[in-house]
């Protein structure tokens, strides 16, 4: 009896370092980070033992190895010694009764250790390695601190082996993008941070790369004023816009500056170039972070994006770039931000209208990619059409159908949107 007892502790000692060993290994370190910094005690003492590897793989094979050798001292000769008187009885040579009580002792010992002290450990660790890993922790450590020389001792001598062929066993944990949306998602799902805050940090890091075609007003839907340009017509043209903020553009068909409407209406007696505020110049890839600093910079308070060729391709102004980061915001351009639903509970847009207004207000995620091409959803319908496009022509994606309602020339005034029911 006493012999079964020893076996099952054992197996039991295998069941707890297989267990110690995967749970500690794959435990997420991100995570650990996130609940320690959040004051969470179990996950420090976990995090600083799973940061020096070498030392919780040493003490987790010291006891492997230890229960591995009196195992091996005692558990086939005290199953052989339970199993030989039997084999006796039955008439068997002693040598024969022993051979066979100890090859079914020692099979039977390993069968059970593989699968109570390997298989089922190692699952359950895989399962929940988080939870797993704040359980073992205490008892990890105070292991360790027992069998400390042996670890110092087999630390060392993996580190020397190592060292000979050159191989640095010390690595800069280095995190992807991946890894840090992943924790930004447990950091919410946990409650650390809060849903405006992990939206804004979400939203961050989407559009941290956009460049500057992406959130550009077009020139085609620019309205820019003329430098010589009477008063009388200056202000007519600020009438019949949304803008707030002009480029002005000299005789050459240069941009040379911007107009604040505020300027021109509470300085009457000034001329337009009188007027004028400096503009920052920014290339049709340029990142989204690289042009707020411009401008932040330089002091302006609007940049105009050139071509390779130095032509004028469209605007950027503050608020384009809290819009590319934040989402859109009330206030500038209605019209680039128009969606009406109609009573067939379709949606009637502008040509112009940004798609990533689209996405937002039909919160269609799956959208976001092609902005990436197109900005607005004139631009989307020219892409996959490929050719100017005529009214009633209808382009589907993603069960979603753009029908071209109404044509000005060749440009896209009006499109109704409807989703497509699947088949």
């Amino acid at each position: 009896m006493l012999s079964i007892i020893i076996i099952i502790v054992l197996i039991a000692f295998n069941f707890y370092f297989s267990l110690a060993e995967i749970g500690l290994i794959s435990v997420d370190k991100a995570t650990l980070k996130i609940q320690a910094d959040g004051g969470n005690n179990r996950a420090a003492s976990t995090l600083r033992l799973v940061s020096d590897p070498d030392e919780f793989l040493s003490a987790v094979q010291v006891g492997i190895t230890l229960v591995g050798i009196l195992e091996g001292l005692y558990g086939g000769d005290m199953m052989a010694a339970l199993l030989e008187p039997v084999f006796r009885s039955w008439h068997m040579g002693n040598y024969g009764a022993h051979l066979l009580a100890l090859l079914i002792g020692v099979g039977s010992i390993t069968y059970l250790t593989i699968i109570f002290g390997e298989l089922i450990p190692k699952t359950l660790a895989l399962l929940d390695p988080e939870k797993i890993s704040f359980l073992i922790t205490p008892s990890m450590i105070i292991f360790s601190k027992v069998a400390y020389p042996f670890i110092k001792l087999l630390t060392s001598s993996t580190k020397y082996i190592l060292g000979l062929f050159h191989i640095n066993t010390i690595q800069e944990q280095k995190l992807t993008d991946n890894d840090l949306r992943g924790m930004l998602v447990m950091a919410y799902k946990q409650g650390l941070i809060e849903k405006g805050e992990f939206m804004l940090h979400k939203n961050i890091s989407a559009a941290y790369d956009l460049p500057a075609e992406n959130i550009m007003t077009p020139a085609s839907i620019v309205m820019v004023l003329k430098e010589d340009m009477a008063r009388e017509e200056t202000t007519e043209t600020i009438k019949r816009s949304t803008h707030r903020t002009f480029p002005v553009m000299n005789s050459g068909g240069e941009i040379i500056g911007a107009l604040m409407i505020k300027d021109f209406f509470l300085e009457p007696d000034k001329p337009l170039h009188a007027l004028i505020s400096p503009v920052s110049y920014l290339s049709l890839n340029q990142g989204i972070f690289d042009m707020f600093q411009l401008l932040r910079r330089e002091s302006t308070i609007m940049g105009v994006v050139l071509n390779e060729y130095g032509e004028f391709e469209g605007i950027v102004t503050f608020h384009d770039i809290v819009s590319g980061l934040l989402g859109n915001l009330p206030g500038y351009n209605t019209k680039e931000r128009f969606l009406e639903q109609q009573p067939d509970k379709s949606w009637l847009t502008n040509g112009i209208t940004r798609l990533s207004f689209i996405r937002e207000t039909l919160n269609m995620e799956w959208l976001r990619p092609y902005e990436e091409e197109d900005i607005t959803v004139a631009g989307l319908l020219i892409s996959k059409l490929k050719h100017i496009p005529q009214s009633g022509e209808k382009v589907t994606i993603n069960q979603l159908t753009f029908e071209i309602k109404r044509m000005d020339r060749h440009r896209i005034e009006e499109v109704v949107i409807r989703q497509t029911s699947s088949t």
